[in-house]
């Protein structure tokens, strides 16, 4: 498609959006307070590495009644180009399609499962963006070199043995058990907090990369606070996992892994938040080039109700400092309902 094109789709597809998401910011007028908006954005890391071994996530409190049925389901897209010359090539897309349901054992505590598919594939998204990088004069840090819309991933390990990947592949990724408990509904001072602990279960296939062949164990602790009176929340967040597994890819890896959430949400209207977070998580790998480094993933979306049970969520991720271990771009959308 010309650059036209794709300025006409991107244009229609905005204005419809906007129609949409105007009927929704219009159809009510009154302010909720307390400590918690429509809560964080739910979109994992994107990284490579962090796919490879899942990570505790930071569950944000639903407010369901005590009895309820909660069901979330996401889409997670992320084109991935990791290119360390003589030492690793991650090049291709991520699909995770997540599948969590759980229960409210009373208002404050609940427990669920999550069940994710994941898909690596070559994609569409190559072209696209070398076209935007060269729109705005940015590097493609050697994009052009190479195939486009093809999966690889390669790795040169330290003992001087090859690890090649190459190809579509499709399955069940590892199972997670959870459970979440709203510690506190905050005040004046004191934020929402909220902390959950899990278990992830071997269930992926760990010669396809599609799970990592161990359990991870994991706790979190996420707060969020309002500024004042005002529209404007804050979000802090942090998790910890650990997983009885040491290598991966031939390369040796960290067994504990910890990441760190910090978020601004603005309440635009009761039904609709504007959301920018940061996540930061340590390094999967424990000496092997820029994999050994942390990763730091923006996400910029928004969240907004549909009716009184049903909320939507839609969001960007770029990453930041080092480009090397992250996905260059991610999309992500996901639908939370009550029962």
């Amino acid at each position: 498609m010309a650059v036209g094109g794709w300025g006409r789709l991107c244009c229609s597809s905005l204005a419809i959006a906007a129609s949409f998401i105007g009927e929704i910011v219009l159809a009510d007028s009154t302010f909720t307070d307390g400590n918690v908006g429509q809560g964080p954005l739910t979109i994992p890391s994107l990284s490579p590495g962090h796919l490879f071994r899942p990570n505790t996530s930071m569950a944000a409190p639903s407010y369901a009644p005590k009895g309820s049925w909660v069901s979330f389901t996401s889409l997670t897209w992320g084109n991935v180009w990791n290119v360390d010359e003589d030492h690793y090539r991650i090049d291709g897309e991520w699909l995770l399609l997540t599948t969590k349901a759980s229960y409210v054992l009373r208002d404050e505590l609940e427990v669920g499962l999550c069940i994710p598919a994941m898909g690596r594939t070559g994609g569409f998204g190559d072209s696209l963006i070398e076209g935007f990088h060269d729109l705005f004069g940015l590097s493609n840090a050697g994009r052009e070199g190479y195939p486009h819309d093809k999966m690889v991933v390669e790795v040169d390990t330290p003992d001087g043995k090859k690890v090649f990947y190459e190809g579509n592949e499709w399955g069940l990724g590892d199972i997670s058990l959870f459970g979440s408990w709203i510690v506190t509904q905050g005040g004046t001072f004191l934020p929402c907090t909220v902390i959950e602990a899990g278990i992830t279960l071997p269930t992926g296939d760990e010669d396809k990369l599609l799970g990592i062949g161990e359990p991870v164990w994991g706790m979190a602790v996420l707060m969020t606070k309002r500024i004042g009176s005002s529209r404007w929340l804050v979000t802090v967040g942090a998790s910890g996992s650990y997983c009885n597994r040491d290598r991966m890819l031939g390369i040796e890896v960290n067994q504990e892994q910890f990441a760190l959430l910090s978020g601004l949400e603005y309440e635009w209207s009761p039904r609709l938040s504007l959301i920018a977070q940061e996540l930061m998580s340590s390094p999967f790998a424990k000496d092997f080039h820029d994999l050994s480094e942390p990763t730091n993933e923006l996400n910029v979306g928004m969240k907004f109700r549909i009716g009184e049970l049903g909320a939507m969520e839609i969001s960007v991720q770029e990453d930041l400092f080092n480009f090397n271990n992250s996905a260059d771009f991610g999309f992500h959308i996901g639908y939370r309902q009550i029962f």
